[in-house]
C-alpha cells in the first residue's frame, strides 16, 4: 500500500507567502533590502514548485526522503517569511512630506473640478494628470533602495515637480479664462422680479415668465468664458 506524503504544512506556508507577496507588492517599492527579498523569493519558488508539482502527491519512501524534502522546503520558506519581520531587513521609507503637502494644498486650493471653465482646458488636463501621478507615487509607498539606488525618491520628487509646474501654469493668467459678464442677466432677473401677476398676463404666460426666471436664477454665478 502506497502512503502519500503530507503537504498540509507546505500548502499553508505557500499560502502565507503569497499573502506576503501581495501585501508587499512583490517588493516593487523596495520595502525590504534586496538580499532578504531574494532569499524569500527563492524559498517561495522552491516550495511552490513542490506544492504545484503535477506528480503530487508523491509517496512516502522507506527512507522518508520525499517527506523530508517537503518538510525542509516548508521550514526554509517559514524561515524566509519570518525574516521579513526583522526591522533591520526593511529599508528606510522615502521622504513623502513635501509631496503630501503639495497634493493637499492643490486639492484644497484648486480642487479637481473645472466645470465652470475657469482654466484653459489643456492646462487643466495637465494639472489633473500631474495630480493623479503624484497621488499614485504616494500610494506606492516607496522605500530607499538598500543598494543606494535613489530611483524611488527621484520618482517622488519628479512627480512633485511636475505637479508644481502644472499648478504654476494654472496660476499663469494666460491659462485663466475671463469671468462671464452677468450684467445683462442680472438686469433681466431684476426686471422679471418686479413684474407682478395681474390681468395683463394669462396664467400660462405668467407661469412661463416664472419658469424662465427660475432658470435664470439657477445659472451658476462663477462661470468663465471658455475660449475652447
Amino acid at each position: 500500500m502506497t502512503i502519500p506524503c503530507d503537504y498540509t504544512e507546505l500548502d499553508a506556508a505557500v499560502a502565507l507567502a503569497e499573502e506576503k507577496i501581495a501585501e508587499y507588492k512583490n517588493n516593487t517599492n523596495n520595502h525590504f533590502i534586496n538580499e532578504v527579498w531574494a532569499d524569500f523569493t527563492n524559498a517561495y519558488n522552491a516550495a511552490a514548485a513542490i506544492a504545484n508539482d503535477s506528480a503530487r502527491p508523491i509517496p512516502i519512501l522507506p527512507d522518508n526522503s520525499n517527506q523530508t524534502m517537503i518538510d525542509n522546503a516548508t521550514a526554509e520558506l517559514l524561515r524566509a517569511i519570518n525574516a521579513l519581520t526583522y526591522r533591520s531587513h526593511v529599508n528606510e521609507p522615502c521622504e513623502y512630506d513635501p509631496i503630501d503637502n503639495l497634493v493637499d494644498d492643490a486639492i484644497n486650493d484648486i480642487g479637481t473640478d473645472n466645470s465652470n471653465g475657469q482654466y484653459d482646458d489643456d492646462a487643466w488636463q495637465d494639472y489633473i494628470d500631474a495630480l493623479e501621478a503624484a497621488q499614485d507615487a504616494i500610494n506606492q509607498e516607496y522605500y530607499v533602495d538598500s543598494d543606494g539606488n535613489n530611483d524611488n525618491q527621484k520618482t517622488i520628487d519628479d512627480a512633485m515637480q511636475a505637479l508644481q509646474d502644472a499648478i504654476d501654469a494654472l496660476n499663469d493668467t494666460a491659462n485663466q479664462n475671463d469671468p462671464c459678464d452677468y450684467t445683462a442677466l442680472n438686469e433681466a432677473i431684476a426686471a422679471a422680479d418686479a413684474i407682478a401677476e395681474n390681468d395683463s398676463f394669462t396664467p400660462e404666460t405668467y407661469q412661463a415668465l416664472q419658469d424662465a426666471l427660475e432658470a435664470a436664477k439657477a445659472i451658476p454665478t462663477d462661470l468663465y468664458n471658455d475660449d475652447a
